[in-house]
């Protein structure tokens, strides 16, 4: 693997997981401010940040995958060139 190719990919994993980690703090954190202070209507709001967190993890995920793969077909695209040259 490409030194290009591992250091995205690793970068992508450890912002992915940074930002669940994010995310999982949030959920706890509304979910504690549920118990104490708020009730009724306001669970519809919070389970709407939730799905829309979800969402947005979800977008960040595929957009990785299509990433790492246009890298990877580059760089396969750029040896062919110079080794066919």
């Amino acid at each position: 693997m490409s030194d290009l190719v591992l250091r995205t990919t690793t970068r992508t994993r450890v912002e992915i997981f940074a930002l669940t980690d994010a995310l999982v703090a949030q959920a706890r954190q509304m979910g504690e401010r549920l118990r104490s202070e708020e009730r009724g209507a306001d669970v519809i709001e919070y389970v709407g940040m939730l799905i829309f967190a979800a969402i947005i993890v979800l977008a960040i995920l595929v957009a990785a995958n299509g990433l790492k793969g246009s890298i990877v077909s580059s760089i396969q695209r750029h040896v062919n060139d110079i080794i066919n040259k």
